[in-house]
């Protein structure tokens, strides 16, 4: 079967998918907003406990391929920081989930 031809999984079968393996690994993790049930993007906001917050955005490769572009690669941002830029991403993006 060619790669055009296997669908996609629909984003909130992924998302769900993905929240059951990271809490069963050890690593919680919680749905934060709900999007599109069948093609929203998806923000992970990673919590690096006393650190600061990683925020990861899912983009499209130059080829195609699903892939994560992380905002603010320099440093980590501050809970306001992130909490401020999840809330502009959703304004943006009624579609987006965040996890």
């Amino acid at each position: 079967m060619s790669r055009s031809a296997v669908s996609p999984l629909v984003t909130g079968f992924l998302v769900a998918a993905c929240i059951r393996d990271s809490n069963e690994r050890g690593f919680p993790a919680t749905l934060v907003h709900r999007g599109d049930e069948e093609r929203g993007t998806i923000l992970l906001k990673i919590d690096r406990r006393d650190k600061g917050y990683e925020l990861w955005t899912q983009i499209r490769s130059a080829d195609g391929e699903p892939d994560w572009l992380r905002i603010q690669p320099d440093r980590l941002l501050t809970s306001l920081d992130a909490h401020d830029y999840t809330i502009r991403a959703i304004a943006r993006d009624r579609d987006l989930w965040v996890v």
